[in-house]
């Protein structure tokens, strides 16, 4: 990778490096995570741990609370953390009506901006194309992305 830029990391890219139903897909995760852990580039939003939580607790099933602590745990270390307030909730109102966008993928976008974020690296990234500020990388995908140019 090289880049200067934070990037975001979307709970999706968290997920599925915990999710062995796709070990591609779980291989190119745990891939791109050490990557933007090495270069100390990955950050990732309080609400990304939360959404990573909650779906571990229904998709992956084998794990306990206990497990999805401690991986969260050293996700909070390995990466920079990021917090939203009422101001950026109030934003993410204003940023779902403007850019017609599911409203946690608003309040990711606020809390984004608030932290000088541009690059989130998702697989979703027709959830964030409204939004103009913000540049969107799929780890998933088979060309090479921006970052290993």
């Amino acid at each position: 990778m090289n880049t200067d830029s934070k990037i975001l990391l979307d709970s999706n890219i968290l997920v599925y490096s915990e999710d062995r139903r796709y070990p591609e897909r779980q291989m190119k995760a745990i891939e791109f995570l050490d990557k933007c852990g090495e270069e100390r580039i990955g950050v990732l939003s309080i609400q990304n741990l939360a959404e990573f939580s909650n779906v571990l607790f229904i998709k992956v099933k084998n794990l306990s609370s206990h497990d999805i602590n401690e991986r969260i745990r050293d996700l909070s270390i390995d990466f920079e953390l990021i917090h939203y307030n009422i101001n950026t909730l109030i934003k993410a109102n204003d940023y779902y009506e403007r850019f017609k966008t599911d409203f946690f993928d608003a309040l990711l976008a606020a809390t984004m901006e608030e932290n000088n974020i541009h690059i989130i690296a998702t697989e979703n990234v027709d959830h964030f194309k409204s939004i103009p500020w913000i540049i969107v990388i799929n780890p998933f995908k088979e060309e090479k992305s921006r970052l290993n140019r």
